[in-house]
């Protein structure tokens, strides 16, 4: 029985010729499918002629021209044929909200009674039944799921893709485990559409089979389904086969290049793996740059995995990314499982909030008294993960926004952890990657929790060697990483957690629980007295970090963005009246805190002689509670430390939100050397190989090696050259007659930048990426294209402008033939764009940093007072580096070819400018004015 089936459903697309049809936008193609019996029974699609021109963007767009719509009928034809099909049915679409409410506008304006039926958008059915895609466009989910979609952004060809992708849907539901979907429905009824429906049909079939059964790979649990745990690891097998390979056969060449079809020999390679394992043998430390294109992550990962199983020791991988890491994890790995002649272990390590406590999951699904879109529709996506998940890893999913912030409540967290005590310990996920970790040969992290490590974190298990992967990032984690702050969200969060007006906390939840337990009356009066305290402190927080925001605002500082500011603290020599606040203030709240300290510890006293006789709910509450009163207590101290001491070697600073709440600000203090701090990593291990595809600045190692403190005694260093032929594959072009950028004003600049972009996007047809040194530089430019460009037909994508991650902003760019795609930071490093995606690469400014932010200046002066050049020893090596790390976006395979537009002639003309081309490999270079450059791009690229 099919209860599903028995509906009938019919799938709508409506193209317009804008987003605005309450201002003037007008339908130009309706689509619509019948669904009925679980088959497509129906299509209908028309063309409609609309009473404005199509324009040029949205005929690029959709492909819909002003020929297609000139004989079509008017959208008040159409309505009669519409209505009647949409009759007695549900109503389904992608983002249905955009299509529904285009539908009622025309249904009210031509007299008809507007759509009273049910509703399903497959937007948000997809988002709870597949947590983990990227992305949910139509385009997106029609490639992951293999669907047919022949003209996307057409309404008959995206009305199709849509009813295919909802029955996909429901027979995903339909697989779902029973009890699964008795713990969604009552969260679905705070969905926008009516999924809820289709949850209680699904129930209601199961319920009516005669037999019941979870999955075989799926196990009940106190009222939840997860993924059944994975067989231990079996750590008795040894592989004595490893000990007749000779070390001087670990090659990729040898050893993967008779296994992987199509295999391309690479001497760097080779060389790469030979001297990881030198360093190994010989217990150095070692420097090694290896070029785009070389196969380093293959390269160590052989190395590491060999001397791993030889000596019966662990090897640490550590990468900057998140993505560097999974695609270690899920691509690499994999592959060498396969080919290589003797078994391995390997296990991926993060932070102990990336994992998913069950214990909090659970507590928060009883939890009903706090209705929020976002919270219900991440328990919904969470509840269909746990069928799937094997790790628990928040990366694996793609929260909502909110979600985001429900996780910090749902994370995993050591104050927090009920230990043996919690009746899901045996199956918590953290603690099962632990055990990974114990077992494996090979362990993948990341270098902030490597370093944490050296703290006494003790995260992970004893190891001997590391190979630190993006390694040029090292020094910028390690500042971060000792260093510390303290954010009015911070703070925020976790009081709000205790205490709050108009919200549930956990404060109100422990006391309904002492009510309700015999020995709680007792101690109800001190939990009062406590949540008095929280009032007082929350009152004092505020004004503190008001204070702060005042006296940040009064300094000013010469940035001119909207975004969020810095400005420097100099704890002597500061004279304002406001910081005199704000150490009144922080004297107030450490006071404060003692107080609720003294009344905290008399209850834990208590708790310490009664726990044993809790029930599991009220042991758990207490126990969030109690780790949230520490926490806050723990804040305030860093807070406390962050305002009332201070260290000349370290950088102190106030960030603020400009266009923010007048309490939306931080302090932050950093390290102004990590030397002292990485000791360990080369005193304690036997080896550290440090990689990255840029540790060179004008063909030495030496920055780094005084930036990190490398030993030179037990340091080996070499460059392993990218087999890419640049010099024919690429050409870097300055702009020679764009004004100075020194000089000119950012107005004026912008503007040149953009029409120079427009005159070569005619060349290029877009196939751009275009990297800034600050988002306002880019948001003036993206102010000055966009018309341009919408006119042409070329699509035009930006950071922090256009919504999503780096990731998505990247997909979308890829999607589309033309596009040009705006970036600033974390673009210049990661993105890979091989092939016709990118042919052209500009480059707007050299990326110095900053002169005037906190942590530029604190360290110039540093350098000055130690006999050094702040911006030869400094500025010029780190802006060296990135922009070897922004050139290399452009060429990523060996048949690539394209061009970097360079509009910073600072580069040819500074006497500065050779050490950016020496740290370049060798191709041409040439300085021309706008006509000769496009002349120049035209013919280089045919």
């Amino acid at each position: 029985m099919n209860l599903l089936h028995e509906e009938k459903y019919v799938v709508i697309d409506i193209e317009t010729t804008g987003n605005r049809i309450k201002s003037g936008d007008e339908i130009i193609q309706i689509g619509l499918c019948t669904i009925q019996g679980g088959e497509i029974i129906e299509t209908f699609s028309s063309y409609v002629k609309p009473s404005i021109e199509i324009p040029p963007f949205i005929q690029k767009l959709t492909g819909i021209t002003e020929v297609d719509v000139q004989d079509s009928p008017v959208i008040k034809e159409l309505l009669p044929v519409i209505q009647e099909k949409m009759e007695g049915s549900i109503l389904v679409a992608h983002n249905i909200h955009f299509d529904l409410g285009v539908l009622q506008h025309y249904l009210t304006e031509h007299d008809y009674p507007p759509f009273k039926g049910m509703i399903i958008d497959t937007v948000e059915l997809s988002r709870i039944l597949y947590p983990n895609r990227s992305g949910y466009r139509l385009s997106e989910l029609a490639v992951d799921f293999q669907i047919q979609h022949e003209t996307p952004h057409q309404a008959d060809s995206d009305a199709l893709a849509t009813a295919k992708l909802f029955l996909l849907l429901c027979s995903r539901m339909r697989k779902l485990p029973l009890l699964t979907i008795q713990r969604m429905i009552p969260l679905a009824q705070s969905l926008y559409s009516d999924i809820e429906l289709l949850f209680r049909k699904i129930e209601h079939e199961k319920c009516l089979r005669p037999v019941i059964q979870t999955e075989e790979e799926m196990e009940e649990f106190r009222h939840l389904v997860l993924r059944r745990k994975e067989e231990e690891l079996n750590t008795s097998i040894e592989n004595h086969f490893i000990e007749q390979i000779p070390i001087e056969e670990i090659k990729p060449s040898v050893i993967l290049g008779s296994k992987i079809e199509n295999y391309e020999y690479r001497e760097a390679q080779d060389q790469l793996s030979e001297e990881i394992l030198k360093a190994f043998q010989a217990e150095e430390h070692a420097l090694f740059e290896a070029g785009t294109g070389t196969g380093k992550t293959l390269a160590y990962l052989l190395a590491s995995i060999y001397w791993a199983k030889r000596t019966k020791s662990k090897v640490v991988i550590s990468t900057h990314t998140i993505q560097l890491q999974e695609q270690i994890r899920d691509k690499e790995i994999p592959k060498l499982q396969e080919i290589l002649p003797f078994t391995f272990e390997d296990a991926l390590i993060k932070g102990r909030t990336h994992y998913l406590c069950l214990r909090k999951f659970e507590q928060s699904l009883y939890q009903t008294n706090e209705k929020n879109y976002d919270y219900e529709l991440t328990k919904l996506q969470l509840l269909v993960w746990l069928t799937e998940t094997e790790t628990g890893d928040v990366e694996e999913l793609n929260l909502p926004s909110g979600g985001k912030d429900y996780w910090l409540k749902i994370q995993s967290e050591t104050d927090s952890c009920l230990h043996h005590k919690c009746p899901w310990f045996e199956r918590c996920f953290y603690f099962r990657s632990r055990k990974k970790t114990q077992q494996a040969d090979l362990i993948i992290t990341n270098h902030s929790l490597l370093l944490a490590d050296f703290e006494g974190q003790k995260l992970l298990p004893h190891y001997d060697y590391v190979i630190l992967d993006e390694a040029h990032h090292v020094e910028q984690i390690a500042s971060g990483q000792f260093g510390q702050n303290m954010t009015y969200t911070r703070l925020h969060f976790v009081l709000q957690r205790l205490y709050s007006e108009d919200k549930p906390t956990l404060t109100q939840r422990f006391l309904e629980l002492l009510e309700l337990s015999e020995e709680g009356f007792r101690v109800m009066p001190t939990v009062n007295e406590i949540q008095e305290q929280l009032q007082e402190m929350k009152s004092g927080i505020d004004q503190l970090f008001t204070h702060l925001y005042i006296l940040a605002e009064k300094k000013q500082g010469n940035d001119r963005t909207d975004s969020r500011r810095a400005v420097r603290l100099i704890h002597p020599l500061e004279d304002e009246e406001e910081w005199y606040l704000v150490l009144q203030l922080t004297d107030q709240l450490r006071s404060r805190k003692d107080q609720l300290n003294h009344a905290y510890h008399t209850l834990v006293q208590w708790y310490d002689s009664l726990q044993a006789e809790w029930l599991h709910d009220l042991r758990s509450t207490y126990t969030d509670w109690s780790s949230a009163i520490r926490t806050l207590a723990e804040y305030i101290d860093q807070l406390e430390a962050l305002i009332l001491h201070y260290d000349r070697n370290h950088v102190y600073w106030i960030e603020y939100e400009p266009k923010g709440a007048r309490n939306s600000s931080g302090v932050f203090q950093q390290p102004l050397e990590v030397t002292t701090f990485l000791q360990p990593l080369f005193q304690e291990k036997k080896s550290a190989i440090l990689t990255s595809a840029t540790l060179q600045v004008n063909r030495s190692f030496q920055y780094f090696i005084d930036q990190l403190g490398m030993p030179l005694e037990r340091l080996r260093v070499q460059a392993f050259a990218s087999p890419f032929d640049y010099s024919q594959q690429s050409r870097l072009l300055v702009a020679k007659e764009i004004s100075s950028v020194q000089d000119s004003d950012e107005a004026l600049f912008s503007k040149e930048i953009a029409e120079s972009i427009i005159e070569i996007v005619k060349v290029t047809q877009g196939r751009m990426l275009v990297l800034f040194t600050s988002h306002h530089m880019l948001k003036m430019t993206h102010q000055n294209l966009k018309q341009a460009l919408h006119e042409m037909g070329i699509f035009l994508y930006a950071q922090g402008i256009d919504s999503g991650s780096r990731g998505k902003l990247t997909k979308n760019f890829e999607s589309q033939e033309q596009a040009i795609l705006l970036g600033t930071n974390s673009f210049w490093e990661g993105v890979d764009l091989p092939g016709k995606q990118l042919s052209c690469l500009v480059i707007v400014k050299l990326p110095f940093t900053p002169p005037h932010t906190p942590y530029f200046e604190a360290k110039s002066e540093q350098l000055k007072e130690s006999g050094k050049n702040p911006f030869m020893d400094y500025a010029l090596p780190q802006a060296v580096i990135r922009f070897k790390q922004g050139f290399g976006r452009l060429i990523r395979r060996a048949d690539d070819k394209g061009v970097v537009v360079v509009f910073d002639r600072r580069i040819i003309e500074a006497r500065y400018g050779k050490f950016f081309l020496n740290s370049l490999p060798p191709l041409t270079v040439e300085s021309l004015d706008l006509e000769g450059l496009i002349h120049d791009i035209q013919n280089w690229l045919g």
